[in-house]
């Protein structure tokens, strides 16, 4: 583990940081860390844990398929960054991926969410997301769906109201929805 919150780091992330054998939790949130995110750091073989969260870190994230995103992740706390471009599905369909924070970034177009196997905790609030909520979520074990203060549009799918846990907390507030919400499941009155 190396868990360095708040501890006034500046610079870029080095590449060779992913390659550090056995490195399992990488905690270097709440500092002045910018530049991109090295792909080796994502592909990590053995990393669980990824927290970034609340520096200046930029550029996009790699859409290359699941080979770029290291298979037993089970955290990653990007949030609070500059991260840009779209959101790579095989990001959202990591077999092993319970807890998936970008929230306060610069994503931008439609969300590519569908098949969430294994997510509890998403948070993609304060992005420019647009476009429809997808409907193909089967989030069976979703606790938090904040989608808030983005671009997206159309009705809520009604979908939703049967695959979404109904004690889960799901923010979808500050969008541009339209036509009637889902009187069921986690958005029953």
């Amino acid at each position: 583990s190396l868990v360095l919150p708040n501890t006034q780091l500046s610079g870029t992330l080095p590449p060779d940081l992913g390659r550090v054998e056995h490195l399992r939790h990488l905690d270097l949130s709440g500092n002045s860390l910018s530049g991109g995110l090295p792909t080796t750091l994502l592909n990590a073989t053995e990393l669980r844990v990824l927290s970034l969260a609340g520096n200046a870190i930029s550029g996009e994230l790699p859409d290359a398929g699941a080979a770029a995103y290291a298979r037993g992740l089970q955290e990653l706390n990007l949030s609070g960054n500059a991260l840009a471009g779209r959101l790579p599905a095989a990001l959202c369909r990591l077999p092993s991926l319970v807890v998936l924070g970008l929230a306060s970034n610069r994503f931008a177009r439609e969300l590519p969410i569908g098949e969430l196997e294994t997510l509890e905790l998403v948070d993609l609030s304060g992005n420019g997301f647009n476009g429809s909520l997808p409907s193909d979520f089967k989030g069976a074990r979703l606790r938090l769906l904040n989608v808030s203060s983005n671009k997206l549009a159309d009705a809520v799918p009604t979908e939703l109201a049967a695959l979404v846990p109904a004690n889960a907390t799901v923010d979808m507030s500050r969008n541009n929805f339209t036509g009637a919400i889902p009187q069921a499941g986690p958005f029953a009155a």
